[in-house]
C-alpha cells in the first residue's frame, strides 16, 4: 500500500507535442541500432581472430618461471598470487598481513524512497499519471538524499510515525574503499596492477575486540566516534539487533594469497598486453583458479560469443523501441477513443518487431560481408528474401480488391 499517491492529468494537445519530440528520438535510437549491431559483429570477428592467433602463439610456462628465451612472447602460466605486504585501514585501524585486497564495506541505516508510476488513458486522448510512493528503512552503501524525497510524499509517511520522528537521513562520514598490494607474485613473475586488481576470493575479516585481548588495539582510534565492536563488525549505534536511522556498520574482507592463471606477453619480470595482428585488444587476462592458457582461451572465446548475442540482442531492442517512437503520434491522436489507442500500440509494436527483423539480419549480413563473405552473403540473401517475400504477400493480398470482379471493366454489348 502507498504511502502516498499524486495524480496528474496530461492533456491531448500535450502527448501529441511529446510524441512528436519522441519522434526525433526514436530516430536516433533507430541510427544507433545499425551502429551498434554494426560495430558488434565488426568486434566479434576481430576478437575471435585475434583469439585464434594468440592460442597458435601461446607458450606454457610451467612452474611460473621467468625465462630468457620466452622475452616478448605470449606466455601463460599458473600458481599462486603471493604477496609480503601487510595492508592496513588507518581510519579504523584494521590490517591484515600477507594480504592482496582488503576491503572496507560501509552501511548506514538510512530512510529509502520508492516511485511506482503508471498510467491510466481516459476517453478525449487524457492521460491520468499516477506516482505512488512508499518508503522504508535500508542499510545502504551510498548516500540517500533524503532532500530529494517528495515533500507532500514525506509529510503523509511523517503522520504515521512515532512524534518526533522524521524521514531525515544523516551526513554519511565514511565510505567503502579497497586496499590492494602493490607488488604481487606468481612464481618469478610480477604482476602489473591491472591484474592484481582482478584477484578476488573475499574472506570475512574479524575484527578483534579489544575486551579480549592486546590485538583489540588496533581499534582504539575510532572509539571517539562511537564505534564499538559487536560480532566482529564496527558498530556505531545502540544495537544491531533495533537499528535506528543514522546507525553505521563496518565490515571487512581480505584477499589471501590464492591460486590464479594468467596469461600476456612476458616483459621483464612481468607481463604486459600481447599485440595481435588481427587487430582490436591486445590479450592479456587473470582468471582465478588454475588452468591452462588454452583453458583460458576457450573461456575468453566463449565469452566473445556471449557478448556478441547480448549485443545483438540490444541492438534488436533499440531498433524496436526505435520505429514505435516514430510512431508514437499516431497511437496518440487513436487514444482520443482508449481502445482503438491501445489496438493501435499493439499493431505499431509488431509491425516494429516485423520490420526490425529483417533489417537486423540484413545489418548483421552486411556487416559480416566485410570480414567473411561466405558467411554475410546468405545472411544479406535471407533477410532480403524476407523483405522481398512480405512485400510480394501485401500486394498479393490487395491486387483481387483493386481489381474487381472478372469483366466489370468491358463496355456493354449491343
Amino acid at each position: 500500500m502507498a504511502d502516498y499517491t499524486e495524480m496528474t492529468t496530461q492533456g491531448w494537445g500535450s502527448r501529441i507535442m511529446e510524441s512528436i519530440k519522441g519522434v526525433l528520438i526514436g530516430f536516433l535510437l533507430f541510427l544507433a541500432s545499425f551502429v551498434v549491431l554494426g560495430w558488434n559483429e565488426y568486434r566479434t570477428v576481430v576478437r575471435a581472430a585475434g583469439l585464434e592467433e594468440g592460442g597458435k602463439a601461446l607458450v606454457q610456462v610451467d612452474p611460473p618461471e621467468v625465462k630468457e628465451e620466452n622475452k616478448d612472447k605470449f606466455v601463460s602460466f599458473k600458481g599462486k598470487a603471493m604477496t609480503d605486504e601487510t595492508l592496513k585501514d588507518d581510519v579504523f585501524g584494521v590490517s591484515s598481513e600477507k594480504a592482496i585486497k582488503l576491503h572496507r564495506k560501509v552501511e548506514m541505516y538510512q530512510w529509502k524512497e520508492n516511485v511506482h508510476e503508471r498510467e491510466e488513458k481516459q476517453t478525449g486522448g487524457k492521460v491520468k499519471k499516477i506516482k505512488e510512493y512508499t518508503y522504508e528503512k535500508v542499510w545502504s552503501e551510498e548516500p540517500i538524499d533524503s532532500s530529494k524525497f517528495n515533500a507532500e510524499g514525506k509529510a503523509a509517511k511523517e503522520r504515521e510515525l512515532p512524534p518526533g520522528e522524521t524521514i531525515e537521513n544523516k551526513t554519511m562520514v565514511h565510505r567503502s574503499g579497497t586496499f590492494w598490494a602493490n607488488k604481487v607474485t606468481v612464481g618469478g613473475f610480477s604482476l602489473p596492477a591491472s591484474l592484481i586488481k582482478k584477484i578476488n576470493k573475499d574472506e570475512p575479516l574479524l575484527v578483534p575486540d579489544k575486551s579480549k585481548g592486546a590485538e583489540g588495539e588496533k581499534t582504539k582510534g575510532i572509539e571517539s566516534e562511537g564505534f564499538k565492536v559487536v560480532n566482529g563488525i564496527f558498530y556505531q549505534g545502540a544495537s544491531p539487533n533495533s537499528p535506528v536511522i543514522g546507525d553505521v556498520k563496518v565490515s571487512f574482507a581480505v584477499t589471501k594469497p590464492t591460486e590464479v592463471s594468467v596469461y600476456g606477453k612476458q616483459s621483464g619480470s612481468s607481463v604486459e598486453p600481447f599485440p595481435v595482428k588481427a587487430g582490436g585488444d591486445p590479450l592479456i587476462d587473470l582468471r582465478m583458479g588454475e588452468m591452462s592458457g588454452a583453458e583460458m582461451i576457450r573461456q575468453a572465446e566463449a565469452e566473445n560469443e556471449t557478448l556478441k548475442w547480448i549485443l545483438r540482442v540490444v541492438g534488436f531492442i533499440l531498433m524496436v523501441i526505435g520505429l514505435y517512437m516514430m510512431f508514437s503520434p499516431l497511437v496518440v491522436v487513436a487514444d482520443v477513443l482508449p481502445f482503438f489507442g491501445n489496438l493501435l500500440a499493439t499493431g505499431a509494436i509488431i509491425f516494429a518487431i516485423l520490420l526490425a527483423i529483417p533489417l537486423t539480419l540484413l545489418t548483421i549480413g552486411i556487416a559480416w560481408v566485410a570480414v567473411r563473405p561466405m558467411v554475410g552473403i546468405p545472411l544479406v540473401v535471407g533477410a532480403v528474401a524476407i523483405i522481398a517475400g512480405t512485400i510480394f504477400l501485401v500486394r498479393r493480398k490487395k491486387k483481387p480488391a483493386a481489381a474487381g470482379p472478372a469483366g466489370a471493366d468491358r463496355p456493354p454489348t449491343e
